[in-house]
């Protein structure tokens, strides 16, 4: 595996999601009044997601959906699902895309070698998989896919009944 494939293993690992997952966190934390509008206009106005896909819907009040967005949020990781293709869903609370990633290709290190790789060697491996510019970076496109809060699952469906 060579230095590309290695980075680019990283940008589809569960680490670098989980650098996203943590803004993903926030953003929500942060939209908190705007989330609840939504989920308040999923249940009552733009409902046909909601009635079709939680047997227990029901029409909601603002007190409720606060309740909503805090059993979300305060277990934010099982609503939280992948994305691509540009595209969350209609019953998505929040976003965050992985957007493009940049890699400097001068001074990168070799330990086993102990030296420099030359840059001619890095544009060289990076060009398979990566946009590489004559500036002496590198371009990983993720960025039309990320991660998102899913409204619609089994734990939220069950949490209805209790609200």
């Amino acid at each position: 595996m060579n230095i590309a494939d290695r980075v680019k293993a990283y940008y589809e690992s569960d680490d670098f999601k989980g650098m996203y997952l943590d803004v993903l966190h926030e953003t929500f934390a942060y939209s908190e009044a705007d989330i609840i509008e939504r989920i308040l206009r999923l249940f009552n106005v733009s409902n046909y997601e909601t009635e079709n896909y939680l047997s227990n819907h029901k029409i909601i009040d603002r007190k409720q959906a606060k309740l909503i967005y805090d059993f979300i949020y305060n277990d934010l990781e099982t609503f939280v699902r992948d994305y691509s293709n540009y595209y969350v869903g209609y019953t998505s609370l929040d976003s965050v895309s992985f957007g493009e990633q940049e890699e400097q290709l001068e001074g990168l290190y070799n330990h086993k070698t102990k030296k420099e790789y030359t840059l001619p060697y890095l544009k060289k491996v990076f060009a398979n998989d990566f946009y590489v510019s004559d500036n002496g970076c590198a371009y990983y496109d993720l960025s039309d896919s990320g991660l998102h809060v899913e409204l619609i699952s089994e734990e939220l469906n069950e949490f209805l009944l209790s609200i």
